[in-house]
């Protein structure tokens, strides 16, 4: 099943490198222009019940007519301040061919490709050449063959239909000032109430977060500390793998390696098996290892795993800065949400409904 890894991981990998390249394509043959974020548009006309927040940007184009463009992607909160400075990219050829600049698109190609990545380097690392294991890909590569080839048979569009699609689902909507009251507006006092939730959710999870995030440093700290300490004090000698001690649950068989080496004073050979145990062996049967001894407590060795000895410091300084992120991102939010009144949330909406 380890074969998985390597199809999803190249799913996804080519998805953010696709992501990405797009948005550089539409850096070319392209001209940014000044926007300012003045509303929000619901993604349906005629029904509140799918309420959807995308943002509408208006700006001046190189032909000094000021338009507003709608972002084609909608969320169930408004992602954009009113009144926030936004770039537009304008086409050359065509005004009604803009796109709105945003890092999230870049970050999401970006995640979408380390998760890729990720997925790739699982099953390089988990994968055996066995008989069971390649036998195994061959079925599943042949059932995910015959359904690609089974759903391309039943819409057998061409590339060039693919992207036209692609094109639509992406494209933004653009409208002159004369055709602003044609723009499906979010209703203000449905706007109004999402704001005070968020300003009231926010209130809440800013200080958690921040609490969460230092903590986690904290003990990040810790742990960095306790571990270098012990690497400078521990004593490292060679040793190899000699066998594997496997475990059998209800999750399946996880394996563990058992190695062998040589205390430095005795020489005595003894043996100890590894903390980290895993569904496919991590190492093979005589590969060379190092081995940490603590002068104070030798019958505890450990196998020396480079910079990944300090895979919880690591773990939990990545938590640490996500969770204190997260908490200046809600203060950022509520400075510029708190305040608002119904008046203020978004004139150009009421204004256009009342034209």
């Amino acid at each position: 099943m380890t074969i998985l890894f390597l199809y999803v991981g190249s799913a996804f990998f080519l998805i953010g490198l696709a992501i990405i390249i797009s948005e550089l394509k539409g850096f070319s043959k392209t001209t940014r222009v000044l926007g300012k974020v003045v509303g929000y548009a619901n993604a349906v006309k005629e029904s509140s019940s799918a309420l959807s927040f995308r943002t509408v940007v208006e700006y001046r184009g190189r032909d000094s007519q000021t338009r507003y463009v709608i972002s084609p992607i909608g969320s169930s909160a408004p992602l954009k301040y009113i009144g926030k400075k936004v770039l537009v990219r304008e086409s050359q050829t065509d005004p009604k061919v803009v796109s709105v600049e945003s890092s999230i698109t870049f970050f999401l190609g970006g995640m979408f490709a380390l998760m890729g990545a990720g997925s790739i380097f699982a099953f390089y690392k988990t994968f055996t050449t066995d008989w069971f294991s390649i036998g195994a890909a061959v079925f599943i590569t042949a059932g995910v063959g015959r359904t690609i080839f089974g759903v391309l048979r039943k819409t057998p569009l061409k590339l060039s239909e693919w992207q036209n699609l692609r094109k639509k689902a992406t494209k933004p909507e653009v409208y002159l000032e004369s055709e602003k009251s044609q723009i499906p507006w979010v209703d203000p006092i449905l706007l109004t109430s999402t704001i005070q939730r968020i300003r009231k959710n926010y209130r809440v999870v800013a200080p958690v977060s921040f609490i969460l995030g230092v903590v986690a440093l904290i003990f990040g700290i810790q742990f960095y500390e306790s571990t270098t300490a012990h690497l400078k004090t521990a004593l490292t000698v060679e040793g190899v793998v000699v066998d594997f001690k496997s475990k059998h649950d209800s999750d399946g068989t996880v394996y563990r390696a058992v190695v062998e080496y040589h205390t430095p004073d005795t020489k005595q050979a003894l043996r100890f098996e590894d903390s980290i145990s895993a569904s496919h062996p991590i190492y093979e049967i005589g590969d060379q290892v190092k081995v940490l001894l603590d002068p104070n407590a030798q019958e505890k060795p450990q196998i020396d795993r480079g910079i990944w000895n300090y895979f919880l410091s690591i773990l939990l300084f990545g938590l640490g800065s996500f969770f204190l992120w997260l908490g200046f991102h809600c203060l950022k939010v509520l400075r510029h949400i708190t305040g608002n009144s119904d008046s203020s949330i978004a004139p150009s909406a009421r204004s256009s409904r009342g034209a």
